[in-house]
């Protein structure tokens, strides 16, 4: 599988936020989106949100080429969001 780390840090606590990722796999230049719901409590939070099985096919040497997490309260409103390099870095024809 594949794993990312978030670090949160909430001046209040939310009981509904969901971590949407968006990964391009090695094997897909297509994004996939994968979603966890969780809670937010206040204060720093560390969550460790995992791609396995068929979400994360090519083993443990698998990388993926590009990648975005946003993170979305209740009313679907982003709370936050990081994505990497190449996710901005448009196709070459």
């Amino acid at each position: 599988g594949f794993y990312f780390l978030v670090r949160t840090a909430a001046n209040a606590a939310q009981a509904t936020v969901r971590f949407e990722v968006e990964v391009v796999r090695p094997d897909s230049p297509e994004p996939k989106r994968h979603t966890f719901n969780s809670r937010l409590p206040a204060g720093e939070t560390v969550f460790q949100l995992g791609l396995t099985g068929l979400d994360w096919p090519g083993g443990k040497r698998a990388q993926p080429v590009a990648w975005r997490i946003t993170l979305r309260g209740a009313d679907n409103a982003v709370l936050a969001e990081h994505k990497s390099f190449l996710w901005e870095q448009p196709a070459k024809p």
